[in-house]
């Protein structure tokens, strides 16, 4: 859900399908280059997201 969330907050493209198989704590051991390699339009935007979540 947090990823649709952060879609529609910023709207980005719709990249859930990238990370469908994923759950939340696999989205938050990704690196930038892990987002990088799944959708490299919103990699930036999602990990600089999800890290102040983590905090």
């Amino acid at each position: 859900k947090w990823l649709l969330w952060t879609e529609h907050l910023y709207r980005l493209p719709q990249v859930g399908k990238a990370f469908q198989d994923l759950d939340g704590k696999d989205l938050c051991s990704m690196s930038e280059e892990d987002f990088r390699q799944r959708s490299p339009q919103c990699s930036e935007t999602l990990h600089a997201h999800l890290d102040i979540w983590k905090s």
